[in-house]
């Protein structure tokens, strides 16, 4: 997944994840409950990271770029496929069969 909380929970998974597979990253959150930001402190990720994303929505992509840039800066592998549309997340998907294949490779990347 690719919210802020999946970050956060990277840091207290055992045993450690294989990969971390975020479709559509958003790395923060506000409610009326408050704010959580996956991003500090910055995530340890596993060994793999394997990003989707949207190219019409400049927040996303950045998160998406964020990811990417500390997946490789801790030596993890990474694969990424950005998408020309403004389909979020579970659209992004369901619509497009290039970011489910990469969703499906990346789960059975684990195996």
């Amino acid at each position: 997944m690719s919210r802020p909380v999946t970050l956060s929970a990277l840091r207290q998974v055992e045993p450690p994840v294989c990969a971390l597979v975020a479709v559509s990253p958003v790395l923060t959150a506000t409610d009326d409950r408050g704010s959580l930001d996956g991003t500090f402190p910055a995530p340890s990720l596993p060994p793999a990271t394997w990003v989707a994303w949207e190219t019409g929505n400049a927040g996303v992509a950045d998160a998406a770029r964020w990811l990417l840039d500390l997946a490789e800066a801790q030596g993890g592998d990474t694969r990424d496929l950005a998408v020309d549309t403004d389909d979020h997340s579970r659209q992004l998907v369901a619509r497009h069969p290039d970011a489910a294949a990469l969703v499906t490779d990346a789960v059975a990347s684990c195996r």
